[in-house]
Parts: structure tokens; sequence; C-alpha cells
């Protein structure tokens, strides 16, 4: 069931942090956590796999442990 949710709120985290870094120009989100922080909070918690276009402009952080 806690997994469940943890994939739920990474998600949510996740699809935030990857709106394209031209639509952000200062490279953090309304509330000022930028991507890479976000990337260090779920990395403490389980592994993580970054997946970019090939610009590196789209980024997206997934969990294959979720």
């Amino acid at each position: 069931m806690y997994n469940i949710v943890y994939s739920a709120m990474a998600i949510v985290i996740l699809a935030v942090c990857a709106v394209p870094a031209s639509a952000q120009p200062s490279g953090a989100i309304e509330d000022g956590t930028s991507f890479g922080n976000q990337v260090v909070f779920l990395q403490r918690h389980t592994s993580v796999v970054i997946l970019a276009d090939s610009s590196g402009q789209a980024r997206v952080a997934v969990s294959p442990d979720m």
C-alpha cells in the first residue's frame, strides 16, 4: 500500500519537474525546488534513473523499484 502512495507522490513531483527548461528560466519550479533537489530527495529513498531527450531540455526521473 505504501509503495502505491510513494509512487503516486513521485509521479506528481516528477511530472511538475519534467517541464522543459525553456519554460523554467530559473531552473526551479514555483516553490523554488529544483529538479536536481527532487532527484537527490528521491535518491535518499530509492534508486532513480534519469531519462532525457536528445537536447537535455526535457528530463524525467523514474524509480524502477516502485
